[in-house]
This record gives structure tokens, sequence and C-alpha cells, in this order.
């Protein structure tokens, strides 16, 4: 019975559309005399200009509207734009939900004094939108701007000023302006792209005859828009400009007689003129041939009514026969039915959309692992595993790669660091942040085996990067450059050692550091020791190994040239090192072993001996700050089991406390806890609701707003897919279940 009423219903709507397209036709040819075509083309016309009109203005005062109900959402504001990756995905999310409705190829915000563009689907400097979009017409960058900075209303670019994408399907697009203020401050300007051809397929619908032609004039009388058809138009516009002082148009020989409509949103005017040598002879008497041609209509309508049900009911029926739950019930009304399959659809298509953006967390949280692994050089056989890498989105194309690292200094707040995160991204997206340090490591895929002029002004662009972003005392050591991805690690060492040395400078080159000869002595350290320093600062046990094979062949050659003074001096100048290390990083249980290499045996017996040492004393420093980071992590949960109820409580928020960038905490919580910071928080305020269900007399709406959340309904949704049972339901099984 449910497939059949539905179908019925299908059946019913197709014929009575098209039961209603007959009678039109058929009311008028029989309706209209000769003697009224003339004007019955003419209302006609006017309707359809008319429409056009309201379509156009509804999509103006829609962008205006728009702009106002976004100017005053507090989850829309500059801060919030450019507080981050994740803030601001946030924020361009709620302009989504109000640009959602209208016809628009594009939506971008500009705010004052800044350099970006940002939408719902990325983010780009103005720069790159001049670099990205074509000027068309008699205006330029400038122009542009002065639209966005002046637009004190609604604004749109001025007649025949375009843009157009660099592509080959050359669409040009014409820009919509309108100022984004709240409570009279002025931020910035929403900006629209509407496709060129969007009017003039609007123009184009409002003329009803193929030689007829719709114009579409400013207050002033300009000609903004047209229909498509062949004509001289820059002729035709000065004919349209005397047809506005004397009421005729002539044009080509051809008499044209007019409908016009003017908009009372803005003063634009709509014209249509129709040539009157192309009004239609309708015969005015009824005949047989007449009578049956009508009876012939309505039958074919009958006809294609019902295969047109049927047409359109298949997908449906498949659709009530796929969803995993009836979406039809045998109680519900014909017009329930569609509406209960309609709300099934949305809910499965919101699961697979946050299906999807779990996938797309999960990836960037394994590419950030990845690339963690890459530095410290626990990734492994990276030559044999570079399909791998692609597909976790790590591109080492070479043919060489270099490594830099970042450190901004402890007066950088987090929401500064993560704004140059978010930079360097956009140069790379081989870059991460590495604890403790909070440094940001940026792995280079580079054509030059050495580090020339031109490497060298690469990388200083990336000073003038923290330049550009207000960092003050910001330092980047830059590791040497290596064929062999293996060799990343390697590089890693050395740009962290560049970082940490005495050199001055913003801008510290490892590939810098060489060996001083002052007569038959050499000044220590030289670079492979600077590794070995560095590796054992870090913790990094895995590059301990290959650095040691560095520093024994180094040894054996002072000692094969018989310069006794010398090779002493190298291994001192090796102990002096470590002991250093020791004391900077207070790893008071190697002292002894330090102790034993003043007293080794022989070069074999040295050797062994500081690898034990390095080896023993990067453990100690990877287990201290493994420590400080779980240490680090307790505090996070310890403070989100205590806030869990705060409705502002977020990612970016606990972030910022803890002195994290956003990504860097997202990582850390997929990695660690294995779920994600939102996954943790909803699991929190579920327990929490659950526990006050059945403990408690609370309604339902005081105990959504206990646990965080600000609407009934989305905690009822969330409460049903983690329980599989509505509050109401719950709480009720509970207490049966206590009786």
């Amino acid at each position: 019975m449910k497939r059949i009423s539905l179908f019925a219903t299908y059946v019913l709507m197709n014929v009575f559309l098209v039961l209603i397209l007959v009678s039109a036709f058929t009311y008028i040819i029989y309706t209209n005399a000769y003697r009224q075509v003339s004007e019955e083309m003419e209302t006609m016309q006017e309707t359809s200009l008319t429409q056009a009109m309201q379509n156009i203005d509804n999509t103006l005062s829609g962008f205006t509207e728009m702009s106002g109900y976004a100017s005053t959402d507090s989850g829309l504001t500059p801060y919030q734009l450019q507080s981050g990756y994740w803030g601001s995905v946030s924020a361009l999310r709620r302009l989504g939900i109000y640009t959602a409705p209208l016809n628009l190829f594009q939506i971008y915000i500009y705010i004052d004094g800044h350099e970006m563009l940002y939408s719902p689907s990325g983010n780009l400097s103005l720069y790159y939108f001049n670099e990205l979009y074509t000027y068309n017409g008699n205006w330029g960058q400038e122009e542009m701007l002065q639209l966005l900075k002046d637009a004190a209303h609604t604004k749109i670019s001025p007649p025949g000023c375009t843009v157009s994408r660099n592509s080959v399907r050359g669409e040009q697009y014409v820009l919509l302006a309108s100022p984004w203020i709240n409570s009279g401050v002025r931020y910035g300007t929403f900006i629209g792209m509407v496709d060129q051809n969007y009017f003039q397929s609007i123009l184009n619908g409002a003329v009803v005859d193929s030689d007829s032609i719709a114009v579409l004039l400013d207050s002033q009388g300009r000609l903004l828009f047209h229909s498509d058809i062949q004509m001289d138009w820059a002729a035709l516009s000065s004919e349209i400009a005397r047809y506005l002082d004397t009421g005729k148009l002539f044009f080509n020989g051809v008499e044209y007689t007019a409908s016009r409509c003017v908009s009372p949103y803005n003063g634009w005017q709509y014209l249509a003129f129709i040539p009157k040598n192309k009004l239609f002879h309708l015969l005015a008497d009824q005949n047989l041939y007449q009578f049956i041609l009508i009876l012939l209509l309505l039958t074919c309508g009958l006809t294609v009514g019902v295969l047109l049900a049927v047409y359109h009911y298949k997908p449906i029926r498949r659709i009530w026969e796929a969803l995993p739950e009836p979406a039809l019930t045998a109680a519900a009304p014909r017009s329930g039915q569609l509406e209960q399959m309609q709300r099934k659809i949305y809910e499965i298509v919101q699961d697979n959309a946050t299906m999807i953006h779990e996938l797309d967390e999960n990836k960037e949280m394994q590419r950030q692992s990845t690339l963690i692994q890459l530095l410290d050089g626990s990734f492994g056989q990276v030559k044999e595993r570079l399909e791998e890498l692609e597909q976790r989105g790590i591109h080492l194309t070479g043919p060489y790669y270099q490594v830099m690292v970042f450190r901004l200094g402890e007066m950088v707040s987090p929401a500064l660091q993560n704004t140059v995160y978010q930079e360097l991204r956009t140069q790379s997206e081989n870059v991460v942040e590495t604890l403790p340090q909070k440094y940001i490591a940026l792995l280079r895929n580079t054509k030059y085996e050495k580090i020339p002029s031109e490497n060298k002004g690469d990388a200083y662009a990336m000073l003038g990067i923290l330049k550009k972003l207000g960092v003050p005392n910001g330092r980047i050591g830059v590791g040497q450059t290596y064929a062999d991805p293996s060799l990343i690690h390697v590089s890693y060492i050395e740009a962290l050692s560049a970082l940490d040395s005495d050199a001055l400078g913003s801008m510290v080159f490892f590939a810098s550091f060489y060996g001083n000869h002052s007569g038959t002595a050499e000044w220590f350290p030289n670079k492979a020791q600077l590794r070995l320093a560095e590796a054992v600062s870090q913790g990094n046990v895995n590059a301990v190994e290959p650095i040691m094979k560095e520093i024994e062949e180094h040894l054996r050659s002072v000692q094969s040239s018989s310069d006794h003074r010398q090779f002493r001096f190298s291994l001192y100048s090796v102990i002096h090192d470590m002991l250093l290390i020791t004391d900077r990083l207070s790893l008071p249980d190697v002292y002894w072993e330090i102790n034993r290499m003043l007293h080794y045996g022989d070069t074999n017996d040295f050797i062994q001996q500081l690898s034990a040492f390095c080896t023993h004393a990067a453990l100690q420093v990877r287990s201290s700050r493994e420590r400080q980071q779980d240490e680090l992590l307790n505090d996070i949960l310890q403070y989100i089991d205590a806030h869990y109820a705060e409705q502002d409580i977020s990612l970016a928020a606990i972030a910022e406390r803890f002195n994290l960038t956003a990504s860097t905490l997202s990582r850390l919580f997929s990695q660690y806890f294995h779920i994600r910071f939102i996954d943790y928080l909803s699991d929190k305020r579920m327990e929490k609701a659950a526990e006050l269900l059945n403990d408690t007399e609370l309604s339902i709406k005081e105990i959504v707003s206990r646990v965080g959340y600000i609407d009934v309904s989305s905690f009822t949704r969330k409460f049903t897919q983690t329980y599989k049972t509505s509050p109401g339901k719950y709480r009720k099984k509970k207490s049966g279940a206590d009786l």
C-alpha cells in the first residue's frame, strides 16, 4: 500500500502539471483574438521582465542581507578568521551557512588593512588573487581595491568590468561588494563573485521571442547587461539612450515595441524590445480541427504525465528500498512519506560528511607523525618507501633535501606561532612543530647540491616571513643538502646545531662551520662532533650510531697522521663537549662514564665508551622529555575534565592556554590517546549527561546546559548516536531498572 500511495501521488502530480500546460496552451489559442495579440505579448513580456528584475534584486538584496547577518555573527569575526587554521575553518563554515542559498560562484571576506581574502573553499592573498584572475574592461587592481574600501552599501563592479579565471573555460565574474559593519565599526568587506552569464541567462529568460532584445541599465542609463543575441551593441546603446528620451526605438529599419520596469531596490531599468513584425496571428473561431487537436493534446498530456510519474518514481523507489530503516510508515500521510525519507537521507549525508572530515583529520595527523619520524630518523628505508610517503601527503621530489628549523622565541604568543605555522604551510606542505622545544621544522625539496647564493636567497625569504608577521627575535638554523632522503634526519640535526650555536645573526647555516687550522693543531669541534652533541641534546638515539662512525673515521685519520698532540686534542675536545652537555641537561648519572673515557685504554676502547655514553645520555634525555610531554598531556586532560561544561571550550582555546598550536595539540591527541579532541570532549559530555539523567530529576534542557551544549536538538542527536536511544527513553529505562 505504501508504494502504491506514493506512486499515485507522483501520477497525480505529473498529470496535474501536464494538464496545466495543456490547458494554458488551449486557453491561449481560444481566448486571444488577433486584435489582442499585441497587448497579450506585451503583458507576457512585462511579466517575464518583472520576474527577471525580482530574481536579480533577490540576489543583490540577499547578498546585502547575508552581509548584515554575517556582520553580527559572534562566530564570524576578524579575530577568528586570523586566529589560526582551525579557527579560520570554523568561522568560514559559519559564512557558508549564510551564502548557501545565493547564486554566487565564490564568496570572499576582505579585512581592512589585511592582505588576505578568506573564503569557505580556501584562503588566498590579494597578490595571488591578482595572479589568479584577469581584469576585463576599463579597470584594474587599484579600482578593485577602491570598490572594496569605499563600499558604504552593496555595490557592483563598474559596467563592463569583470574578472576572469586563468583557465580555458574563460568565465567572467561580476564582483559584488557589501560592507562588514558591526555596531558602527567597519571590519572590512564581503565580496561575492557572480558569473556574468547569470545576468545574461536571466535576461535570456525574460524575452518571449528569439528576435526580442532584453537589456539592463543602471540608474544613470548606462548599459550593464544584455540578452544573448547577435547585435551591434555599441550602435544599439545610443539608440536605447534616444529611446529613453523619445519613447520610440527604430534600429536597422525595424520598429520595436518596448516593455519596461524599474527596480525599487536600486533604480536599475529593465527593458525588453519586441519586433512588431513578429507578433503572432491567432485563430479566433473554433472548428473541428481545433477540437481534435485539443483532444489529442489532452490524451498525450495524460500519457506523458503517467510516463513522467513512472520515470521519476523509479529513483525514489530505489532510495526507499536502500534506506537502512523504513523511511515510510503505514500510518503516515502521503505528504509525510517524502518528509521522512528526506530526513533519513539528510542524516546519512551528515554522517558521511562527518566521516570524510574525520578521514581528512586522520590523514593530516598521520602526515605530521611521519614528518616527525623522518626528522628523528625512525621512519626507516626512506628510498624504498617514497610511494608510501606520497600516499601520506609527503612529497619528496628532490633531487636534494634540506631541513630548516625556526625558533620564534619565548615572547611569541601561541596565536602568532600558529600564524607563522600556517604561513609556512603555504610555502611547503612539509612543515611540522616539534616538541618539547616548540620549534617549527620545514623539510625542503631543492635543486641545489650545495648552498649557492640563490638557495640562500630562498632561505632569507623565510626570514622575511618572520619579520613580516612581526616575530621580534626569530632565528633560523639551516642544515646541509643531501641527495639521499634517508639523510633528512642528519640535515635536521645540523639545523638544530646551527640554531643552538654561538654564531651571530638570525640565519645560521650549518655549512658555514669549517675547521680552523693554526700550525699543525686543528680547532674543534668539527661538523661530525657538532652533530653528535646535538643528537645527544635532542635525545635522538637513532642518529647517534651513524654519527659515531664519522667520529671514528676522523679519530683514526688523525691517529694515522702520527700527530699525537692533535690526536689527544681531538679526544679531549669530544670529552669536553660531552661534559658541557651533561652540565647543561643536568645528567648526573653519566659523570662516571665521562671519567672512564678520560682513562681509556686504546682508540677502540675510547670509541666504545663514547658510543655507550652518547646512547645512555640520549636515552636519558628522551626519557626526560617523554615525562615532560606526559605531564603536559595529563594537565590538558585534567583541564578538559574540569571545564568540559563550558560552551566556549575548543581545541584552539586549550592549545593557546598550554602554549601550543592547534595542529600540534590535535596531533598529540590522536597520537597518544588514539581519539580526536572533539570526540573526547563529546564522550565526556555524554558520560556526564548519562549520570545526570540517572541520578537527578533535572529537565533535559537543564542537563543540556550543564554539559556544555547550546541546543537540545544537537544534544539529543549525539546522545542517541552514543547510547542508541533518546535521553528521555534512557531515563525511563534506568528508572524502570531501579524499580
